[in-house]
């Protein structure tokens, strides 16, 4: 299965984006609320919060956080959905 990965502004990560499936359907979406340093993940009607506030600092650079995110969201999709996605 190839996935893909769209953000929702090319131009800024922190509006979020979405994980598309092989046939384009959608496994989720995230988005990133910067002032309180949580990840939103929504899987069809199941959804998740993640923490990032306690994290390390090196961590939370934008150049980190661009590639973090997406990759956060669709672990966290994983979990969500009970199924492991390929890259």
């Amino acid at each position: 299965m190839a996935l893909t990965h769209k953000f929702k502004d090319s131009d800024d990560f922190t509006q979020g984006g979405e994980w598309f499936d092989d046939n384009g359907r959608s496994i989720c979406e995230w988005a990133w609320e910067a002032s309180a340093k949580k990840l939103n993940i929504k899987c069809g009607i199941h959804g998740k919060k993640i923490d990032l506030s306690k994290s390390e600092q090196k961590m939370l650079t934008d150049k980190s956080l661009n590639r973090t995110l997406p990759m956060l969201a669709l672990e966290t999709a994983e979990e969500i959905n009970n199924i492991k996605y390929e890259l």
